[in-house]
């Protein structure tokens, strides 16, 4: 409780963006001496409360605050049931990582080991007493800055010190001395070699990348070869990864990776069956050692799983082939009201649950998936198992956080039947969702901050026919210099030893594929007790193979886009006014005309309408291989359309959604993902535009009419971030939300953020990845 109660005053009083009470008070509507008892330590405040109380502060997204909140009332109880354990290492690591993400400083709390480590001496009591309402701040220089505190300041300081004091034990012992506005920690050491001069950059799969950059944290600078070197940790989607590195990994891709750390070795002889010239003479030929390892599983909302037979039985790949190949399962099964057996599986392209769900898949035929050949992929009944599989996706996507984001959402309003049947996901995922993460991982995306449990678990079948492990290997790239090299293998030793393996644990990662961690219970979700054969990869040829396969073989998309053309696509990126030889808005959509036609085959039906005032068919639905009699396809009229694209007007975003909506409901293919992906840099302008937005969630997520999925892309700075009218701050995840947010949810989609125009080519991708 103390330690969440620093963190909320600290924010509070950050320098430049300090708040008074009185300030606090007029946002919130809670009385001064109410928000003083947020931050006196005595008491874990109600999440309402914590969410008011930090967007009073100035922070938009107050999710992880609110998971912040939840964890300290994990670590809470765990102290007072048995002492520190992976509750505590959990919520020091991730109150460290909030501060930092809100630019507080935590140098007086030492690492997250250490201070997760102090609370053996002695349990988070108190720190500071109430807050004295409306404490002076300190001077500000003509920069921002705070001045020094002259003496008389300090000794002011100090007369306002709270009664008691905790004493924490970090290596040396060492003591929290609580004052108005300052902390300060005697005792204790850094392992800081000063100012850095060299950076190991990691590019981490997302699934553990906030864990990943936590370590770094922890691990601190170093010294190497007269250089001082720092660990920057990057969250990237394996499959995207591969793809940047196998052609080379140019600017457009982001920084370049030192390390490369996938949740599968498999990505790494498919970037070099892929790889030429100095791309190949980048990337080893041997992945490296494992950092942690997790099996894939099926995982099914339990009253599901229990219909089936769950713990005691369990299914395998060909099983979950036939469920998926009876559309009227759930009602021979005596439920009905579940409707059609639903399939959450991801994108194998760019997706290591996916890749290892297709081979698995492929793998029913043949008996061992290392005898799997490219003639395997030919076969027919085996393309036919796995077609029926593919038939089954609600959608595809990037990664599993999609899913299970919905899930959660779907789980809130005590719908978890309605979304999915089942999904692919590996064990590590099951036991975090089940533990709060609503994504599956401790990630940093958006809506990823961690909640109380679901209402519904996620449980976990283990195929008996076998299943490939994600084994997350530890890859140093060739060419690395001998500071970053050295550095490189320390951090890799520190990677497995006991604090990063306890972390990793506690998100129910394994270190030994035939050990269960504390983490893999069947109260989580997992059985401890399974162990499914371990199937064999295929060689780097025939994965490359594979992928091409399923490509022909996954479900078609039925999908139409809507591009935002009002007058602000016009304006520049950080101004409104731009020169003529910068690029607008617009001219970066333009630009990303890879993603934008490329992941979509000849065989499915796309179109696209232009909207301001009023919105245009600029091209209608068509299958994207169709000819023209001038010769051309329908990929390249899509082309020329974009091209032709001319900014003016305002946004009737409402109506155009609405519009498009009934259209794909009008054309809809029940054997493709009928879906919208909309594109904006606005509002619904006028406001007062029809339909309201109650009317349009009301008719997009009827669940009487054919479904159609809208996915949302918030285009720059300008597009909508005011919350919801009406929209409930206490609700489950803590944060109000916007109109666009809302428009995913209602319809099981998801919203993408590209607030940063030069990020749409990787968001574009990450959008057409559902398809």
């Amino acid at each position: 409780m103390a330690a969440f109660a620093w963190a909320l005053r600290s924010l509070r009083s950050r320098p430049g963006q300090g708040r008074t009470l009185k300030e606090m008070a007029e946002a919130t509507q809670y009385s001064p001496s109410a928000l003083s008892r947020v931050t006196d330590g005595r008491k874990l405040p109600d999440t309402d409360v914590v969410q008011k109380f930090v967007s009073a502060a100035g922070v938009t997204d107050t999710g992880p605050w609110v998971g912040l909140r939840y964890q300290a009332q994990a670590c809470e109880q765990e102290l007072r049931s048995q002492g520190p354990g992976g509750a505590s290492a959990e919520f020091a690591a991730a109150l460290i990582s909030t501060c930092h993400a809100h630019g507080i400083a935590t140098g007086e709390l030492g690492t997250a080991q250490e201070l997760a480590a102090s609370w053996k001496v002695s349990q988070p009591e108190p720190v500071f007493a109430a807050e004295p309402q409306d404490a002076p701040r300190p001077e500000l220089d003509q920069q921002g800055a705070p001045r020094p505190e002259t003496e008389r300041q300090r000794q002011d300081a100090l007369g306002r010190r709270p009664r008691r004091s905790v004493w924490l034990a970090v290596g040396l012992v060492a003591v929290i001395v609580a004052t108005a506005g300052l902390v300060k920690l005697v005792g204790g050491a850094g392992s800081s070699c000063g100012h850095v001069t060299e950076t190991l950059r990691i590019a981490s799969s997302t699934d553990k990348s906030r864990v990943l950059g936590d370590l770094a944290h922890d691990f601190g600078t170093r010294s190497s070869h007269g250089q001082c070197v720092g660990i920057v940790v990057d969250s990237i989607d394996s499959g995207i990864a591969m793809q940047a590195l196998a052609r080379g990994w140019d600017k457009s891709d982001g920084p370049r990776p030192d390390v490369w750390s996938p949740a599968s070795r498999i990505w790494l002889p498919i970037a070099r069956q892929r790889a030429r010239g100095a791309a190949l003479d980048h990337l080893p030929e041997e992945a490296g050692p494992s950092v942690v390892t997790s099996p894939l599983t099926i995982a099914m909302p339990e009253p599901m799983a229990k219909a089936l037979g769950w713990p005691k039985k369990q299914i395998g790949w060909k099983d979950l082939a036939s469920l998926a190949g009876q559309p009227h399962f759930w009602k021979d099964h005596g439920h009905p009201e579940w409707g059609t057996f639903k399939l959450g599986k991801t994108n194998p392209e760019y997706s290591t649950s996916g890749l290892n769900a297709t081979i698995a898949a492929f793998y029913t035929k043949t008996g061992t998936s290392g005898e799997l050949t490219p003639e395997d992929l030919q076969d027919a009944d085996n393309r036919k198992r796995v077609q029926d599989i593919e038939k089954a996706a609600v959608h595809y996507g990037d990664t599993t956080l999609t899913f299970l984001a919905n899930l959660r959402r779907a789980d809130d309003g005590n719908q978890s039947t309605s979304y999915i049947s089942a999904v692919t996901v590996e064990e590590t995922a099951v036991i975090a969702y089940n533990k709060g993460y609503p994504c599956g991982s401790a990630s940093k995306e958006h809506g990823c901050a961690r909640q109380k449990p679901p209402k519904t678990k996620l449980v976990a079948f283990y195929p008996d026919d076998g299943t490939l492990y994600s084994d997350h290997p530890y890859i140093p790239l060739n060419g690395l210099r001998p500071a970053q090299q050295a550095i490189a293998d320390d951090f890799r030793k520190y990677l497995a030893g006991d604090h990063a393996v306890s972390r990793f644990a506690g998100l129910g990662f394994r270190t030994d594929p035939a050990k269960a961690t504390a983490q893999i219970t069947r109260g989580n979700g997992a059985l401890p007790d399974a162990a499914p054969p371990r199937l064999d990869t295929p060689s780097a040829d025939v994965l490359d193979k594979l992928l091409v396969a399923w490509r022909q073989l996954r479900k078609p998309a039925n999908v139409l886009i809507l591009m935002d053309t009002s007058g602000s696509m016009d304006e520049g990126i950080d101004k409104k006014d731009r020169l003529p030889t910068e690029r607008s808005k617009l001219d970066y959509v333009k630009a990303a005309r890879g993603p934008l036609l490329d992941g979509f085959t000849d065989q499915d039906k796309v179109g696209l309408w232009s909207f301001a005032n009023s919105h245009k068919v600029d091209q209608p639905l068509a299958p994207m291989g169709a000819t023209t009699e001038a010769g051309r396809t329908h990929r390249d009229d899509l082309d020329t359309s974009v091209q032709h694209l001319k900014p003016q007007g305002a946004t009737a975003l409402n109506d155009v959604i609405d519009k498009a909506v009934e259209e794909l409901r009008r054309h809809y293919d029940p054997d493709a993902i009928n879906a919208v992906v909309v594109l904006t840099d606005g509002r619904n302008e006028p406001a007062s535009t029809p339909p309201a937005l109650e009317d349009l969630l009301s008719r997009i997520g009827d669940p009487d009419q054919p479904a159609v999925r809208v996915f949302t892309i918030a285009y720059s700075s300008s597009a909508d971030q005011k919350p919801t009218a009406g929209a409930d701050p206490s609700s489950a995840t803590g944060k109000t939300t916007t109109p666009l947010e809302d428009i995913a949810d209602r319809t099981h989609a998801r919203d993408y953020d590209a607030h940063d125009p030069r990020t749409i080519n990787k968001v574009l991708a990450d959008v057409f990845s559902n398809f």
